[in-house]
């Protein structure tokens, strides 16, 4: 039994082994739901790295917590590799929607983001989080999609849902075509099944 194996797992000493446990847990989804308390107790680990797993997780599997939209927030500041963390950060709070009211103060300026791709992503979060019309935000996306910038933006189709279902098209193509990096490709087949979705 994987999950259980996976949640004893959570209670390692060993702070790698902890974050790598709820991270494969958030891969399972909801059927990793018995998970759930395990990984809320991660919310207040010692490690940040282990409460920002275990925050991500929670929302894969399905939860919205105010505690889990507070750690998400908080990895909005980066840290190592700083434009990484922010763009995830942003994709997981816009994928909560108005969920994540109390995390827009986190965000700054738009303009006050250096990268592009990080500015298109809280862009997106901002828009998503507030109900705004996303469709200049998908545009925007396909646009990187169509010149070649696949890996950097293509996880923020997952904030939009099946608002993003134009985009299937062109993702089918950029996974066809011929020598196409498996980063980019892993990147595509998991948001394909957020798109794709009536709900």
């Amino acid at each position: 039994d994987v999950i259980p194996a996976l949640i004893d797992a959570l209670k390692s000493d060993n702070d790698w082994v902890r974050e790598s446990a709820a991270e494969a847990l958030g891969g399972i989804g909801p059927m990793a739901g018995e998970a759930e308390d395990a990984l809320v107790r991660l919310l207040e680990d010692k490690d940040r790295s282990v409460r920002a797993a275990a925050a991500y997780a929670l929302v894969d599997i399905g939860v919205h917590a105010p505690a889990v939209v507070a750690v998400i927030g908080d990895e909005l500041d980066g840290g190592y590799n700083l434009f990484a963390k922010r763009r995830k950060a942003a994709i997981y709070l816009g994928r909560m929607g108005s969920d994540a009211k109390a995390a827009l103060p986190e965000f700054r300026d738009v303009s006050a983001y250096k990268d592009e791709h990080l500015r298109l992503a809280v862009k997106s979060a901002i828009a998503t989080i507030r109900g705004d019309d996303v469709k200049p935000c998908i545009a925007e996306v396909i646009s990187y999609v169509e010149r070649n910038r696949v890996f950097f933006v293509v996880g923020i189709l997952a904030m939009f849902g099946h608002e993003a279902n134009s985009t299937v098209p062109i993702l089918f193509k950029t996974l066809k075509e011929p020598g196409k990096d498996i980063g980019v490709g892993t990147e595509i087949v998991k948001v394909l099944p957020v798109i794709c979705s009536d709900t």
